[in-house]
């Protein structure tokens, strides 16, 4: 009888403890060089990097387990793809960014590999609340949408329907010919273009004074519109609001536009909060209901400094302005010409003719806790 205890059957043992191991570490390794995670998404070929661009935080109904996933995405690549003989998978992509877009279905997502795509988008129809559509590059400054000299008049555009739509993780280049309008993310007000996230966008666009915006949402009802981490230089303003309700506005820095950084002309419910704008030609953020009501809304956290005036009101109604910085501003921190807003903890410094001007026709304007340096 043989003793299991034995020194050789123990050291036995061991040895395959050991190998399996060792075997299963192997496989681990392949595996995460395989995964989303580990596996370059920014390039064809360089392993080792950070960013899962599948990952969003959004849109899909509460409680959904739905995920967008690249088992499930349409591929677009400039460099290597073929919209002649291309299917779309990642082994065989599309070589331009219009033909996915045609391509998607609901609950897919498209993934763009680097590179410089010379072509205005027109976005898919197709998202619906239960799944939605992914649309994302590899990240700004590696995959670019550059429409200039093209002759197009926007970059991407909403239209028609264009909902439950993520765009993300993308540099838009480009402007308007001489007298065009001409926007690097246009919202049109050609039907119901609504829950859309735009985040992770670069928009440097060669803009001209009333002729075209980074982003321009115009006259949705409802449209449930999230912009984050955005940045918007060059235009006639970074972001502009026209007649549209439930946005929100965070995370954004939009600088040395030739007027507004942020124009919220209209509309209810929105919410701008810790944004940057600097730089820009006329007003950091400016509220106005001149030509289409404006009501309610909050700012909060923006730092608006080396802009013509921080923040201005005219004909606006029931905003609250708190925990802003507004400083270094070439006229003033702040223009009041309105009723029922509410000026509360704001910092004020620097300002160069002073921190706030208020019309004598304003109404019903309170302030609090607010601190005025010199």
């Amino acid at each position: 009888m043989t003793d299991s205890s034995s020194p050789s059957s123990t050291a036995r043992f061991f040895f395959y403890v050991l190998a399996f191991l060792g075997v299963a570490l192997i496989f681990s390794a392949f595996s995460d060089w395989k995964s989303p995670v580990i596996k370059d998404l920014f390039s064809d070929s360089k392993p080792g990097i950070a960013l899962d661009p599948f990952a969003i935080d959004r849109g899909v109904p509460s409680g959904s387990s739905f995920a967008f996933s690249r088992n499930n995405a349409l591929w677009v690549s400039g460099a290597s793809g073929s919209d002649a003989t291309g299917t779309g998978a990642e082994s065989n992509p599309f070589r331009t960014i219009q033909k996915g877009l045609n391509a998607m279905v609901d609950g897919q997502a498209l993934a763009i590999r680097p590179g410089t795509y010379r072509e205005a988008l027109d976005m898919p129809t197709v998202g619906t609340p239960g799944k939605g559509l992914l649309v994302t590059g590899m990240g700004s400054g590696k995959t670019i949408v550059d429409i200039t000299g093209t002759g197009t008049e926007h970059a991407v555009e909403f239209a028609n329907g264009a909902s439950h739509i993520t765009l993300q993780n993308l540099s838009i280049r480009g402007g308007a010919d001489s007298g065009r309008w001409s926007h690097g993310v246009y919202i049109s007000k050609e039907g119901k273009n609504e829950h859309i996230i735009l985040k992770n966008l670069d928009i440097d666009w060669n803009g001209q004074k009333d002729r075209g915006s980074g982003i321009f949402v115009f006259e949705q009802a409802a449209a449930n519109l999230e912009v984050q981490n955005v940045k918007a230089t060059g235009a006639s303003d970074g972001i502009y609001l026209k007649g549209s309700n439930a946005i929100k506005v965070q995370n954004c820095t939009f600088f040395n536009n030739i007027e507004d950084g942020i124009d919220l002309n209209g509309g209810t419910e929105i919410f701008l909060l810790d944004n940057e704008c600097y730089g820009n030609g006329d007003r950091g953020i400016a509220v106005h209901g001149n030509e289409l009501p404006q009501s309610g809304g909050v700012l909060r956290g923006n730092n608006l400094h080396g802009n013509k005036d921080g923040i201005a009101f005219y004909l606006a109604a029931g905003t609250r302005v708190i925990d802003n910085r507004i400083e270094g501003n070439a006229a003033y921190g702040l223009r009041i010409a309105g009723q029922n807003l509410t000026i509360e903890k704001n910092y004020f410094s620097g300002n160069t003719e002073g921190h706030i001007n208020e019309n004598p026709n304003s109404v019903n304007i309170t302030y609090s806790d607010n601190v005025l340096e010199d």
